[in-house]
């Protein structure tokens, strides 16, 4: 803690018997902007007055400091006041703004304290048995959360950990029942903390790395799931995903066009760099409303027209497209075809009453085709 060797501001005490009030007041401890003095128990609320502007604090089982101390350190980049019994809710009113904080076995903090932690990057509660569910309403954008032992913290109904870096397969255990949950880029999380989330409506786990195909067996009758490049998913982790409402696979390089036999009735799908895919198996897609299959380079009009009726479709960067199978697309609402170079004029004239249309970078597609949509979308109006 604290121990950067260019910090030249630098003074550890830890579980120092000897250093008192009495130091600090002198001035001994003038200009420093690292200080670390855990469990130095005769160090009180007094002398922390000489403390302002430090940047990093480490006071945990510092027993008799109080809330007073707290008006002496707004501004402060990084505190450990673990164990720090008398510290009450009052006191985070002065932190607003804090980076990292350590909050974990403060026995009078409640859900009221979190107010004034809103834009936290670090936060360590754990043995914080007053904090429940309530409080991670405040937390929204958090990287790293630790509440562990934080026994009323159950029955959570929606969770956004994405970027948490340091959770691991144990948080999981308190999720049970959980509707909604977020731990994109948790790179811990491995298929074990899977067994708690059985029943769960949303799950995203984007870039979870370690995850296998055996993690989706607990997902059965999910609604929505976001898989994006978990490079370890197969074509097999699909089989449990039968009757999914909305699927993101973007980027899982192992998925081939056999995956998707097993989402019949699927409402959306994303395959955006799937590369394997080459859209043999869209008979099963039929009825689709939203589709993302770009950079699919070798799907061909032949696969899109089993798509007529869809909403919403995104085939940038899809080279084999000529426009062909645009003759099936009419009622479509928005489409991205984006880089998709073999493109015409002739295949646009299909689209009339098309609401939203992008077309970066297909050379042949002149004003003509877009001026005819245009005047095409006003008498239907």
């Amino acid at each position: 803690m604290f121990r950067d060797p260019r910090a030249t501001k630098y003074k550890k005490y830890s579980a120092c018997e000897k250093v008192k009030d009495e130091d600090i007041t002198r001035g001994c401890f003038r200009g420093i902007q690292h200080l670390y003095m855990e469990d130095c128990k005769q160090i009180t609320s007094a002398s922390f007055v000489h403390l302002e502007g430090i940047h990093d604090l480490d006071m945990s089982g510092c027993h008799q400091i109080t809330d007073a101390a707290f008006v002496h350190l707004k501004g402060i980049h990084t505190l450990f006041m673990s164990r720090c019994n008398q510290i009450t809710n009052a006191a985070l009113s002065h932190l607003k703004g804090i980076h990292t904080l350590n909050i974990s076995g403060c026995k009078q903090i409640t859900n009221a304290a979190f107010v004034h932690l809103k834009g936290i990057h670090t936060l360590y509660m754990s043995s914080c048995n007053q904090i429940t569910d309530a409080a991670l309403i405040h937390l929204e954008g958090i990287h790293t959360l630790d509440m562990r032992s934080c026994q009323q913290i159950t029955g959570i109904q929606a969770l956004y950990l994405s970027g948490c870096y340091q959770i691991t397969d144990s948080v999981l255990a308190h999720l049970e029942g959980i509707h909604t949950l977020d731990m994109g880029r948790c790179e811990q999380i491995t298929d074990e903390a899977f067994v708690h989330l059985k029943g769960i409506h949303t799950l995203g786990v984007r870039s979870s790395k370690l995850i296998t195909d055996a993690a989706l067996a607990h997902l059965k009758g999910i609604h929505t799931l976001d898989i994006g490049f978990c490079y370890k998913i197969t074509n097999a982790a699909v089989v449990y995903l039968k009757g999914i409402h909305t699927l993101d696979m973007y980027g899982c390089s192992r998925i081939t066009d056999a995956a998707l036999v097993h989402l019949e009735g699927i409402h959306t799908l994303v395959i955006n760099s799937c590369n394997q895919i080459t859209g043999t198996s869209f008979v099963h897609l039929k009825g689709i409303h939203t589709l993302n299959m770009g950079n699919c380079y070798d799907v061909t009009d032949a696969a899109i027209v089993h798509l007529e009726g869809i909403h919403t479709l995104n085939m940038h960067n899809c080279k084999k497209i000529t426009g062909a199978c645009f003759a099936h697309l009419k009622g479509i609402h928005t489409l991205n075809i984006d880089c998709c170079y073999k493109v015409t004029d002739a295949a646009i004239m299909h689209l009339e009453g098309i609401r939203n249309l992008c077309i970066g970078g297909c050379r042949q597609i002149t004003d003509a085709s877009l001026s005819y949509l245009t005047h095409a979308l006003v008498r239907r109006e």
